[in-house]
């Protein structure tokens, strides 16, 4: 039940009469339960934050336990970069961590049970390398590598297991390929391929337990705006309403009630975008909020704390102009109250 505003008032005016001693004669008093849900893109407003100490696109990013936003890799003018760096929003400053093995942009990073595991990418040609990052020893270590090398993929943690989702391969192919990990046994399997092959697309879990994936492109050089989503309990696919624009190298992100946020990317038609679009997997429907400060693809994005996000990084211009730009945004948490209900 989605209430606003308005039960606020009943409260407090049944608070106001139990405060005067007032009662009802045989008559009991329960608790209803109510669930007040904010709008998201009504509230959402973005705000510039410190940049990255190193400008960079086609990077990865993931948040540590301590709350620590952490931008991995990426593409510099030097070309793949191994620099990792983390960003502390209750300081707003940056550190630098240890590097990865060696440099890689366009990979994917999760975080699962408050280890980092960045995936793929490329480095001397498509990587298939997975490395997990301890932050109490501020080590990365290898784990077992994909079997499918790729970038430009799409990677999400969920229920203990960490799946990578789609890419590009050696040979510039779109790939549909699935293969989820599970660190208890450090092995990768296969599972059911995506419908759409596709690279550069953007991926979330949803606060149903499904992995949604936004857009991206193909050998043919359009930007998609297919979304699908998988359910990792009966490993099946499900096409959902298209998002309203096309676009590649985007980012998503989950918000505190669901809603997922589709950010910047880029269109042939349109060129960098800045605009963003929120999904709600509950009615499998779009709406349009607040655009980013920065037009720009092929960024990051990461949660920070209770109902924050962050979008780092990116490119833009012809495709070589760097971007240290990170912003942030928050969103109001939903909460639970009680609504006192009489009864005879």
């Amino acid at each position: 039940m989605h209430m606003q505003g308005q039960p606020r008032i009943l409260i407090a005016t049944i608070s106001l009469l139990c405060l005067l001693g007032f009662t009802w004669p045989s008559l009991t008093t329960q608790a209803m339960v109510v669930t007040q849900v904010p709008a998201s893109t009504d509230t959402l407003h973005w705000e510039l934050h410190p940049g990255m100490p190193s400008p960079r696109g086609y990077l990865a990013a993931a948040t540590l336990s301590d709350g620590r936003v952490v931008a991995l890799g990426g593409w510099t003018p030097a070309g793949p970069t191994a620099v990792v760096e983390a960003y502390h929003p209750h300081t707003a400053t940056w550190q630098t961590l240890a590097p990865l093995a060696t440099g890689r942009n366009s990979l994917a990073a999760v975080t699962l049970d408050g280890t980092i595991y960045a995936l793929g990418g490329y480095s001397i040609g498509v990587s298939s390398l997975v490395e997990a990052y301890d932050a109490t020893s501020d080590a990365w270590q290898s784990v077992a590598p994909l079997p499918t090398a790729r970038a430009l993929l799409g990677a999400a943690a969920i229920q203990g297991k960490i799946y990578a989702i789609g890419g590009r391969d050696a040979l510039d192919q779109e790939l549909s390929v699935v293969e989820v990990y599970n660190p208890a046994t450090d092995a990768w399997h296969e599972r059911a391929p995506m419908p759409t092959p596709r690279w550069g697309s953007a991926v979330a879990v949803g606060a149903d337990g499904w992995i949604y994936v936004f857009g991206g492109t193909r050998r043919s050089g359009t930007a998609l705006d297919v979304v699908e989503a998988y359910d990792p309990q009966t490993d099946t696919w499900h096409t959902k309403t298209p998002m309203p624009t096309r676009r590649e190298g985007a980012a998503a992100v989950t918000g505190p009630d669901g809603t997922i946020f589709v950010l910047g990317g880029y269109a042939f038609a349109s060129g960098w975008l800045a605009s963003v679009e929120g999904y709600d997997p509950t009615t499998d429907t779009w709406t349009t909020g607040p655009s980013l400060s920065v037009a720009r693809g092929y960024l990051s994005t990461a949660r920070g704390s209770v109902g924050t996000f962050y979008a780092l990084g990116g490119v833009r211009g012809n495709g070589m102009d760097y971007l240290a730009t990170m912003e942030g945004a928050a969103l109001p948490v939903p909460h639970q109250f009680y609504v006192p209900l009489l009864m005879r």
